[in-house]
């Protein structure tokens, strides 16, 4: 089954009042969607641990809508694990903005072999500063 999806890491876990937070590196500027509509994606933990827990699962933007989905059962996130998110799509990259001077991910298309292709380089800061009027 193909899928399309944006894989980040997990960069920050924490319990405050009750909710569970696990921070990403996969923000609101790649994958605008779940801030502008409330789009849901399925999200999923890559670890080997047993124990899931619901938690809400946000962006790298310091924006109060950066929120990729709300109240999930996911796998207990530890720091530096692999987070997909699913059926992202061709929205993703044509959405995407340089908000707050980010740079747009790379986007690579598997074939029908199962060969990974780079179809689009990651962006450097260079292309940034180029591509914005500051």
């Amino acid at each position: 089954m193909n899928q399309d999806l944006f894989t980040g890491t997990v960069h920050a876990v924490k319990n405050e009042n009750g909710i569970i937070w696990v921070g990403t590196d996969i923000g609101m500027n790649v994958l605008v969607r779940p801030s502008m509509y409330d789009s849901y994606h399925k999200i999923e933990i890559l670890n080997n641990r047993q124990k899931y827990i619901t938690a809400t699962i946000v962006g790298n933007i310091c924006e109060s809508g950066d929120i990729l989905g709300k109240d999930r059962k996911i796998l207990e996130p530890e720091i530096g694990d692999v987070v997909k998110v699913y059926n992202s799509g061709a929205y993703g990259y044509s959405m995407s903005t340089n908000y707050t001077g980010r740079q747009r991910p790379a986007e690579v298309m598997i074939n029908k072999n199962g060969e990974d292709i780079l179809i689009r380089r990651r962006e450097t800061i260079d292309d940034v500063v180029k591509s914005n009027i500051f």
